[in-house]
């Protein structure tokens, strides 16, 4: 599992919010698309780039598409 904090609301107090118990984890599946899409990002602007990391080209990356 990577570092992502992960919480879990309650349907009669969707205020409250906490960590789920270990093993019990997950990841929406509609979230997919966009995690790949911030990995990419991180990837392009950052890592890859010769000329070093450009933070302001990652931070002014939009995902255009549907969510």
């Amino acid at each position: 599992m990577s570092g992502l904090t992960l919480l879990e609301g309650y349907r009669k107090r969707p205020r409250r919010c906490a960590s789920p118990a270990p093993g019990q984890a997950s990841v929406c599946v509609w979230d997919l698309h966009l995690q790949y899409q911030e990995r990419q990002a991180w990837v392009e602007c950052v890592l890859a780039d010769p000329e070093g990391p450009d933070l302001e080209a990652y931070l002014a990356r939009r995902y255009e598409g549907e969510a």
